[in-house]
């Protein structure tokens, strides 16, 4: 206890630099117990509890012809699962760019009338993939290399969920891959 009498002695000490000091090594010491400890603890539980998951990834097709085996243009998969143990509807998934892009913070890909909201059974997972050249010419110009997208599900109760992030140079990497295949 006289650790703790010690540290409190130090915020009524009489030269001012010391009082400064202890102020501001208290507010590094909650910076980082905040950020680096319990922010990942509430976001593990966050997802752990989640009752939809979402994941992002890039998956390729390959096509055979007379000429041989190759690659095609890479495709953005969203993968959203229900893991709950109810019957959920989800609504059509939107990108989220790191930063807006012309004001605007979500981009919808429409999908035929009709498809959505999506009747998911527990356990159930609904796949959507996306043509990467059409994301890369009207999203990814307009996004530096080192930002990141994650795409967002609602629920029809309103309740969102959120991908993980994937940089935008791993999507142009795989782009890029596939260009190179094709010549």
């Amino acid at each position: 206890m006289n650790i703790w009498k010690e540290y409190l002695n130090l915020y009524s000490h009489e030269n001012p630099l010391v009082v400064i000091g202890t102020i501001t090594a208290s507010i590094a010491v909650l910076t980082f117990i905040i950020t680096f400890i319990l922010r990942p603890i509430v976001n593990w539980i966050k997802k752990y509890f989640a009752k939809i998951s979402v994941e992002i990834g890039i998956s390729h097709q390959i096509a055979q012809s007379v000429m041989g085996v190759g690659m095609l243009a890479p495709l953005f998969t969203v993968t959203v699962t229900n893991r709950d143990r109810i019957t959920r509807h989800i609504q059509n998934p939107s990108i989220k760019p790191s930063r807006k892009i012309n004001g605007e913070k979500y981009f919808v890909v429409p999908k035929p009338k009709g498809t959505y909201p999506l009747r998911l059974e527990p356990g159930e997972q609904h796949t959507v993939e996306y043509d990467t050249i059409s994301m890369q010419n009207q999203l990814l110009v307009h996004l530096k290399e080192s930002d990141k997208i994650r795409v967002k599900v609602s629920d029809t109760t309103g309740k969102k969920y959120l991908s993980n992030r994937m940089k935008v140079s791993n999507i142009l990497g795989h782009i890029e891959a596939a260009n190179n295949q094709a010549q």
